[in-house]
């Protein structure tokens, strides 16, 4: 089994994974406890107020959170990747693609970040 670590910010909620999920959930880290709240056709970056260790033979995905799909609200760049050469606060940009504005409170579960092994392949060119 693979042990993570976090660090935290002060404020930060500490991600949790549940034990039927693949997926470690994130947490919103909004100042004073608030909130932000995102309008259709808009994005806005949320500080997690985590950084994950990562070990080098692994790399983290963030993922959507299931609970936002079905209310349009997804993750800006659905690629990101996390390696253990990441040093920064995990912020997370997630569009509005529907048609109402969504609130998102402090410590409310804003992605998932899947943990998977990586191969470290040799590179070498072909010949004809």
């Amino acid at each position: 089994m693979y042990e993570i670590e976090f660090i935290l910010k002060e404020t930060a909620k500490i991600p949790t994974r549940q034990p039927e999920s693949v997926g470690i959930d994130l947490f919103a880290n909004i100042d004073n406890g608030g909130f932000i709240v995102v309008q259709p056709g808009l994005s806005a970056s949320i500080d997690t107020g985590v950084i994950a260790k990562i070990a080098s033979s692994y790399v983290g995905l963030l993922v959507n959170s299931n609970r936002y799909v079905d209310n349009g609200l997804l993750l800006n760049n659905p690629t990101t990747i996390i390696t253990s050469a990441n040093r920064d606060f995990i912020q997370i940009t997630l569009r509005n693609s529907g048609t109402n504005p969504y609130t998102i409170f402090h410590g409310e579960s804003i992605a998932q970040l899947l943990i998977l092994q990586s191969f470290l392949p040799i590179i070498k060119q072909a010949l004809h």
